[in-house]
């Protein structure tokens, strides 16, 4: 269902997962808080699949889920300590 029902996401996540397997890329620490834990990937272009940020599972959410704006001050504030 999901992939008929989403199916340029569907590609760009096979893409990205195929991608990880053979070692062609690799993980990164999130792009928000540093974590190395519970990375995943994120397309703000799904037309672009190796056009990722790799986000930990809870600023993924929240990007999401709408918290855009939260998402942005918190990158920006780890800009600034970095």
């Amino acid at each position: 269902v999901f992939r008929k029902k989403f199916p340029l996401k569907y590609k760009a996540m096979l893409i990205v997962n195929n991608y990880l397997r053979y070692g062609k890329i690799e993980k990164k620490p999130c792009a928000v808080c540093g974590t190395t834990d519970r990375i995943e990937s994120h397309h703000f272009d799904y037309e672009k699949p190796l056009e990722v940020i790799w986000l930990c599972s809870v600023h993924h959410k929240a990007v999401h889920g709408g918290m855009k704006k939260h998402f942005a001050q918190e990158a920006d504030s780890q800009a600034l300590s970095a």
